[in-house]
């Protein structure tokens, strides 16, 4: 059996009554959307340096889950009643949104003092075009985008019925704060970057603008799984996972003992990390190669070659790429709607300590190879259906991300193509102008800052470049050994001299 035959779309069934609503329609959990690692709860932070209209966006997000397929954002998560608990989710939508059962959870609330005044804008720097600017270690962020009744884990969503998303926007005297809470199973940063574009449509007056939500009954990536699937020799990743011990049956590997990890954000000024280019320019003088490459890819070269420095004692690195399969599917990148779905695919690149105590080319050359190599549409077809294959036969897929030596994890995930110039325009639902326009670098009503909270899923280390939103800074966030940041920083700062 397939893959893609494994996956076919779930159909409405309305005699089948879950918690008293036979009538709801019923959309199914894709095969990576519903693995348990994805049963993280996030919160996103979208910052807007004007006054907003809550009312206003309140009634377009209602508009947008009304819309065709969006619905199914509407929804409820529950457990499949042919299966045990939690071995199984699926979505249901009320084919009504009433006060009793809304399409989402909603709250305002308004702080009488400015943003970088409140305890939340304290931690999180603001400014980064003139010199490098690192948070102090941050603390526990998602509680400032939670309000009461907010769900706190999966099993709140659903053993309460509860709606998939909940926002809360907060008025600050010189700005407002759009703050989602979801699972993980819900959606990708691309995803809900694409129901951003549609509130902003609706709000708009182009509703019928809105593109359509792709794949909300199809998995398309079972789909690109099986384009490829015959003839392709049994993956070695597959019998890793499926040879994968968990609890008490894992063999003792002795592993150096792991640092203690830091979670912190970090801006660049973009004149200071283009700097980057120089470096390796000097390192081997080929000035033509190395302008073909990016600043994010060296700034993620950069990163490798400050966590080697931290290390006590020379260490191979185990770097997990993630990779958004929009980005490298053609009938995905080119489709007429948006997927909201989970579309993350991993490229491991392992280097060695000679590699990562050098310079920073062979680290950058080493990275781009790797993730050119995995992207050939039968290489992703064939990491598809390798991973899928593993889901669906419930074998560890956390396997992955581990190793049989003593290699340091790092988990990479560059959101660069996704979050450069930040095109989120909310100018519709603006009330009055928050920061004035002599200090601020973005229009009146778009965003100027956001951020992600997600609790570690792996015991490892991890970075999320972020970009740059109004091309003045690039944005990261992470969890690294404290010494890792300190030289990052006092490398960042001699390069901006």
């Amino acid at each position: 059996m397939t893959v893609t035959s494994l996956l076919q779309p779930a159909a409405v069934d309305d005699a089948r009554p879950i918690n008293g609503h036979g009538d709801d329609d019923i959309y199914p959990v894709h095969l990576l959307d519903g693995t348990k690692v994805q049963h993280c709860i996030m919160v996103s932070f979208f910052k807007f340096n004007d006054i907003l209209d809550h009312q206003q966006i309140k009634q377009a997000l209602t508009r947008v889950l009304q819309i065709g397929d969006w619905r199914k954002l509407g929804g409820r998560f529950r457990t499949k009643p042919q299966l045990i608990q939690g071995q199984g989710l699926e979505i249901h939508v009320p084919r009504q949104y009433t006060a009793a059962r809304p399409a989402f959870n909603f709250a305002f609330e308004t702080c009488p003092c400015r943003f970088a005044e409140h305890p939340l804008g304290g931690q999180l720097p603001q400014e980064a075009a003139d010199a490098v600017s690192l948070s102090a270690h941050l603390g526990e962020l998602r509680e400032y985008g939670h309000a009461p009744g907010f769900p706190n884990t999966m099993d709140d969503l659903v053993d309460r019925d509860a709606p998939q998303l909940s926002f809360k926007i907060t008025h600050y005297t010189d700005a407002t704060l759009l703050a989602t809470t979801f699972s993980h199973c819900t959606w990708d940063v691309s995803g809900a970057l694409g129901f951003m574009k549609a509130l902003q449509l609706v709000l708009d007056g182009r509703e019928d603008e809105v593109p359509p939500m792709l794949g909300a009954s199809s998995d398309m990536l079972a789909e690109v799984a099986g384009l490829h699937e015959r003839g392709l020799q049994e993956d070695v990743q597959l019998k890793q996972m499926m040879s994968h011990r968990s609890g008490d049956e894992k063999e003792c590997v002795h592993r150096s003992p792991q640092p203690i990890l830091e979670e912190r954000l970090i801006g660049i000024p973009m004149d200071t990390l283009k700097r980057l280019r120089s470096l390796v320019i000097a390192e081997d003088g080929d000035e033509d190669t190395w302008m073909t490459y990016q600043p994010d890819e060296l700034f993620v070269a950069l990163v490798v070659q400050q966590i080697a420095r931290a290390s006590p004692t020379p260490r191979s690195i185990n770097m997990m790429n993630i990779l958004n399969a929009r980005l490298v599917v053609p009938s995905l990148s080119k489709a007429r709607g948006v997927y909201t779905q989970n579309m993350v695919l991993l490229a491991p690149n392992k280097l060695s300590p000679n590699t990562t105590a050098g310079g920073l080319g062979p680290i950058a050359v080493s990275q781009r190879a790797c993730i050119g190599g995995f992207t050939t549409q039968a290489n992703i077809a064939r990491s598809l259906r390798t991973f899928l294959g593993a889901i669906q036969a419930g074998v560890d897929t956390t396997a992955l991300t581990s190793s049989d030596d003593d290699a340091a994890p790092l988990l990479i995930n560059n959101l660069v193509r996704f979050t450069n110039e930040l095109d989120i325009d909310l100018s519709s639902a603006v009330l009055r102008q928050g920061e004035g326009s002599a200090t601020r670098n973005n229009a009146l009503g778009t965003v100027d800052f956001c951020y992600l909270t997600i609790k570690n899923p792996y015991d490892m280390m991890r970075i999320t470049t972020l970009g740059a939103y109004d091309g003045t800074a690039c944005w990261m966030f992470g969890e690294l050994p404290a010494r890792a940041w300190e030289l990052l920083q006092e490398t960042l700062d001699e390069l901006g001299q």
